[in-house]
């Protein structure tokens, strides 16, 4: 795959100059199974698809009037290639390595007379981690990047398989589509005028209360501790669907039926599993299934999401109206977001630090207190990892680059004895606002933009920097490959991200991989010194949290 080349210089985005004001890493480790090869490593990142991009071929060179630009330059491969061979500490293999990207997140800088970014080989560990200037990109470009470059372990000639785009096809008629656009219209700036007010008020007055994690202005410069939470994903998505069918049973679900549309000139889609809501005046569906139970008139509410439950199965072909069994099966995707692995992972968090807070500070919250941390969002039009040709094009809507945005996630400290699936009812609740009406994402990035375009990065990073500081935690979240991996053909075991220091005591980096969720903890460790603890409360919590998912399911089983 080739890229025209950058001809002449070209600026850095406002968000790439703040990001440069603040001097943020990303950095993306891989496990490896088998001994590293350097000569084969380092090969491979000259031939890959990242020597063609041209941030990752620019040096960053300020013109006359001190503004920044991206220069096209020859790519030394070696001098970015950077060989530890001995043990970077006695401890154990991952251990280590987190001790070693620990000490890099405050205290080694990225050299500016050649391209912004590195790669590190630890051989004694089986380990490479790459530093990348976040002004590079974003998670997001560099997951897709990293995909088009690695190939999968069991299908070398193949690249890992895309995340979700999110996207959706809708036959409802043009009237119900411009019905729903102008409510969630109005809805939307009601409601985000009311975040974006908490976004205004949280930058200058209102700050997060003290606690045992709290960091503040000037911890960006302390040393540093690393640990590592590892999930699995078939685990988060157990407590994602008992809280979506308790959901649906609050909504008053009374069947399930698999529906195909067989008036349809010959064409049958798939079968569509579908909730069949009772008491609603529409009639959309009716008719007996193949064990001839009769049903009920049914028929949807513009509320409520089809989900499958655990209850009521019947199999059977029902015939509707062809242009109402349509509206339904398209505006599926509508009527109320499902629960994504997000709302799962803010729910963990308040529950781990809640357990973390018992045991550092036990009785010392009162039960409720809000915790406030800042989740980084994808603004592009579609979401999860893209196509690297698609982000390449100057008039793609999903371009390269940072293209996101920043959302107060509130979580809350309960005393022990909590309803462990509550925290992700209360997250999901919280997400869902801001998901669908909330304009605090890209209000925070547009404010950024406009005050590093009209005012200098000096204010704008001063309004980040003051963000940061009434808040308590950073939380981002990227979809990594779906399938094992391999690189210069040697097999990677984990794939895990983090950046470097904030003013925040503790910033959590989430990256799925393979069926794998791992989540990278980095802490000042002068507060937070023992992070590891702080790891198993968050495991622990997602497991508690699956057990009761189990047994609810079983109940329901029973019944």
């Amino acid at each position: 795959m080739c890229y025209s080349e950058v001809e002449r210089d070209e600026p850095l985005s406002p968000l790439g100059r703040l990001l440069l004001t603040t001097d943020q890493i990303v950095h993306c480790i891989m496990g490896c199974e088998n001994p590293i090869d350097v000569a084969a490593v380092t090969s491979d990142i000259a031939n890959s698809v990242m020597i063609q991009l041209p941030r990752f071929s620019s040096l960053l060179v300020r013109d006359s009037n001190g503004r920044e630009n991206w220069h096209k330059t020859h790519v030394d491969v070696p001098r970015h290639v950077i060989v530890v061979e001995d043990p970077v500490s006695d401890a154990a293999d991952e251990e280590a390595v987190n001790d070693y990207v620990a000490n890099l997140a405050v205290s080694v800088p990225l050299s500016s007379d050649k391209p912004l970014w590195e790669v590190h080989l630890l051989r004694a560990h089986n380990c490479i981690i790459f530093r990348i200037h976040h002004a590079l990109g974003d998670g997001i470009s560099l997951m897709s990047m990293l995909q088009e470059w690695c190939r999968r372990a069991d299908e070398p000639d193949r690249r890992s398989s895309m995340g979700s785009m999110g996207t959706y096809s809708n036959s409802s008629s043009n009237q119900v589509k411009r019905k729903r656009a102008l409510w969630k219209v109005v809805v939307g700036m009601l409601m985000g005028l009311r975040f974006i007010m908490q976004f205004v008020l949280r930058a200058f007055w209102v700050k997060d209360k003290r606690t045992a994690v709290s960091g503040g202005a000037g911890v960006e410069l302390w040393p540093r501790k690393l640990a590592t939470a590892k999930f699995w994903l078939d685990d988060m998505k157990v407590v994602k669907k008992a809280v979506a069918d308790a959901r649906c049973e609050d909504l008053g679900a009374s069947a399930v039926v698999k529906v195909t549309n067989k008036d349809d000139a010959g064409t049958v889609p798939p079968l569509v599993v579908l909730y069949l809501i009772s008491c609603v005046s529409t009639l959309v569906v009716e008719g007996r299934g193949n064990n001839q139970q009769e049903l009920p008139p049914v028929a949807l509410r513009q509320s409520t999401r089809f989900r499958e439950p655990p209850r009521i199965l019947l199999e059977g072909n029902f015939i509707g109206p062809h242009q109402s069994l349509n509206q339904v099966v398209g505006d599926s995707h509508h009527l109320c977001p499902l629960k994504t692995i997000n709302d799962v992972l803010i729910g963990v968090i308040s529950s781990g630090l809640s357990r973390y807070l018992d045991l550092q500070s036990p009785r010392a919250l009162q039960d409720g207190v809000q915790i406030t941390g800042l989740a980084m969002v994808n603004l592009r039009k579609q979401s999860g990892l893209q196509e690297l040709s698609d982000m390449m094009r100057r008039d793609s809507g999903i371009r390269w680059g940072n293209k996101f945005g920043m959302l107060l996630a509130p979580v809350y400290y309960h005393q022990g004895g909590a309803n462990p699936l509550q925290y992700v009812k209360i997250a999901k609740q919280m997400m869902d606002q801001k998901k669908q009406y909330s304009l605090e994402a890209q209000f925070s990035y547009n404010v950024e933009k406009f005050l590093m375009i009209y005012f200098g990065p000096q204010v704008a990073s001063w309004l980040n920097y003051r963000i940061v500081c009434n808040t308590t935690f950073t939380l981002s979240n990227v979809i990594g490959p779906k399938e094992d991996i391999t690189i210069a053909g040697n097999p990677v075991k984990y794939l895990r991200l983090n950046n470097t220091s904030l003013p925040h005591a503790i910033t959590m980096h989430m990256l799925s991989y393979a069926g794998r969720v791992d989540m990278q903890i980095l802490v000042a460790k002068d507060i937070i010194p023992d992070p590891q603890v702080l790891a198993k409360c968050f495991e622990d919590a997602l497991h508690q949290m699956k057990e009761a998912a189990t047994k609810l399911k079983n109940e329901e089983y029973v019944e």
